[in-house]
């Protein structure tokens, strides 16, 4: 009995530190970059994603999924420019602190009502009582735990940007030249004019 009691104390004061969660917002980052060599700029960027403390998720012939550090978007999106050329980008957030803050009211008021039953167990004068209010102890914190660990999951997800990076191939062969038409009244017409007039 004792050693639940002391467990449940050991993890209500950890949930105590986190019942004021931040202000928290995802950041969802999807940018199309036109590249020559598309396995040299994956490396580059993964390889600077995580220098700046970020990983990949996903990585294919056409995709690149990141998760990076917020401080470190501007830079990555920098490098990405400095690789090819960026044709889109859009960024798009949500704000999630509304969620985390319910979420740590609910974790706050059962760690009170854990600590009512403690009480009432400890004055429980039977054994049928302290066994009943031992298992709406054990029922409340494992509520508490996914609580908190759904909590765990809005800090992480909102602890880096989402970004996917889709390549497209830059063709980078020499344009054809222009030679002679074979008709020489071709050769004496301005053709941008011609295709402005057929417009």
């Amino acid at each position: 009995m004792r050693i639940l009691h002391l467990a449940v104390l050991v993890l209500v004061s950890q949930w105590a530190l986190a019942s004021e969660p931040p202000k928290l917002t995802t950041i969802n980052i999807t940018m199309t970059l036109k590249v020559a060599d598309k396995e040299a700029v994956f490396d580059e960027l993964v390889q600077m994603n995580a220098q700046q403390g970020g990983y990949f998720s996903v990585r294919s012939d056409q995709r690149l999924s990141l998760r990076t550090p917020r401080t470190a978007i501007p830079q990555l999106k920098a490098q990405a420019e400095r690789l090819g050329t960026l044709a889109s980008y859009s960024q798009a957030s949500e704000f999630r602190g509304f969620e985390a803050s319910k979420l740590a009211q609910k974790i706050k008021a059962k760690e009170q009502i854990v600590a009512r039953y403690f009480d009432i167990m400890e004055k429980s004068e039977t054994t049928q009582g302290i066994l009943a209010v031992e298992q709406e102890i054990i029922d409340l914190t494992a509520q508490i735990e996914q609580e908190r660990f759904r909590l765990q999951q809005i800090q992480d997800s909102t602890a880096l940007a989402q970004v996917d990076i889709y390549l497209q191939f830059r063709d980078r062969s020499a344009p054809r030249q222009q030679t002679d038409s074979p008709f020489p009244w071709l050769n004496e017409v301005n053709l941008i004019d011609l295709l402005e007039d057929f417009r």
